[in-house]
């Protein structure tokens, strides 16, 4: 997904390989415009997000219910590797992703880039995990086209 902050909106595409070829397929879109037609509510509005740095490269990410920091309900561990670009991606459903990259990025040095090499995420209401991971990292020239008419759903964190 891309998440276009001057629209408030994240664009999601279906991605494919043949030989050497990637193709992207838009899917849908969210939007998180409190004009759009099915308001926006997060449920995540309340949390609050830490970032622990475990070492230059290690970083744990602690998403609570609210500011009073009692009641857990994401971890993440973010291993980073320094790279010739910045690639800093969580694939996870939660609308406040962005926020946490912008945090995590706020400790690491401005005049360095990173890629996410590993995340792992753990649900502590589920007790689900799973793991995100980069085996090869390569450049490519690319451009994403996004349709005249978007498809807008509503994220699973905004159904009733």
């Amino acid at each position: 997904s891309r998440y276009d902050d001057k629209m408030r909106k994240s664009h999601f595409f279906h991605t494919s390989k043949k030989g050497t070829t990637l193709s992207f397929v838009y899917s849908h879109s969210y939007d998180y415009k409190e004009e759009s037609v099915k308001p926006f509510k997060d449920p995540n509005k309340d949390n609050e997000i830490a970032i622990l740095k475990v070492d230059s490269l290690h970083y744990k990410v602690n998403v609570f219910k609210d500011a009073k920091r009692k009641k857990e309900k994401y971890n993440i561990d973010v291993f980073l590797e320094k790279n010739d670009v910045n690639f800093l991606e969580l694939p996870m459903e939660y609308s406040r992703s962005e926020e946490i990259i912008q945090k995590l990025k706020l400790n690491l040095p401005s005049d360095q880039k990173y890629i996410i090499k590993t995340s792992n995420f753990k649900s502590i209401h589920t007790n689900k995990t799973s793991k995100f991971e980069i085996t090869k990292f390569e450049k490519t020239d690319l451009t994403l086209v996004l349709p005249v008419k978007l498809k807008i759903v509503d994220p699973i964190w905004n159904k009733e």
